[in-house]
Formats: C-alpha cells, structure tokens, sequence
C-alpha cells in the first residue's frame, strides 16, 4: 500500500510543477510586446512587363543606422487581377513606404492596396486613393477608370505611388 502512495504523490507533484511551468510561460508572453509585422497585398493588372518594388525605406535600428528593405516582383502582361503579397520583418515600419511599378511605360489598372500592420487594417481603392495616396509627376491617376498611367518626361519615366503620412500614422497606432 505505501508504494501506490508514494507514487500517488510523486505523480501529484509532477503535475502541480508542469502546470505552475505553463503559466510562467504565459505570463511571459503576455509581458513581452506583440511583434507586428507589416503586409502589404496590391491587386492590380497591367499591359507591359516590368518589374514592381515595394520600398519601406529609412527603418530605424538604434539612433545611427536605419535600413532600408524592398520587395521586388516582376509582373507580366495578363487579363486577370495579378497581386503582389509583400510581408516585412516584424517591427519593421518607417515614415517613407513606396511603390514603384517600374522603369517602362504602362497603363496599370489599380483594383486595391491593402495594408496591416498588428491589429490596423485598410483598403484602398480609386474611391480613397487620393486620401491616403499619391503619385510622383511621372504617374497619373485617373479615377473614373482606376487607371495608374505612366508618363514621360523627357526620355525618362519612374512611376511611383508614395504612402502619405496619414496611412503610416494609422497603421502606427496602438
């Protein structure tokens, strides 16, 4: 009989110490802050190969370096809605986030640009890209249609949609 309660007991404390282990283990993952982590889907279709970049650029390390990281894809010519899932390293955001449809001019039509960073979500489409968008002299929107047309100036083009602070201050809020 004093085998099966010393084992009894044995068994008890192996299992009161596992349990008190868990909830340490929760407790401290409850105490270290969520990493969030910045995702960026633009659903979009164009007329001309090249090769599009999304640009998060100037993210701070520590008070002398920042880093800059760009997700590069090259998109082709097709009828159907192309997208381009980019996902950045947690904690990764910075006041400059760009997007660049490339070197060649290109009519490009713009479905949406959805963007979460932790809990803060949005989508954009031609009804608020002006909001919390907009475009360098070498890219013209034309909302009526959805329509991101590349321009020349000179012999040269470099379309680029530019995040406006407002949409970064967003996603940046607890």
């Amino acid at each position: 009989m004093k085998p099966k309660v010393i084992l009894f007991v044995f068994s008890f404390l192996i299992v009161s110490c596992k349990q008190e282990n868990n909830s340490v283990d929760q407790e401290a993952a409850k105490s270290q802050p969520e990493m969030k982590e910045l995702i960026i889907d633009f659903s979009f279709k164009t007329n001309v190969e090249d090769q599009f970049a999304i640009l998060l650029n100037d993210i701070k390390i520590d008070e002398f370096q920042s880093k800059n990281v760009h997700i590069r894809e090259t998109v082709y010519p097709s009828s159907e809605m192309e997208r381009i899932h980019a996902k950045f390293n947690p904690d990764n955001l910075s006041v400059k986030l760009l997007i660049t449809l490339g070197k060649n001019l290109k009519e490009v039509f713009f479905e949406s640009l959805k963007f979460k960073y932790g809990k803060n979500s949005i989508i954009i489409n031609s009804d608020n890209f002006e909001e919390y968008l907009m475009t360098n002299d070498y890219l013209k929107f034309d909302k009526e249609n959805s329509l991101l047309k590349a321009v020349l100036i000179g012999d040269y083009t470099d379309p680029v949609i530019i995040v406006k602070q407002k949409l970064l201050d967003f996603l940046a809020k607890d």
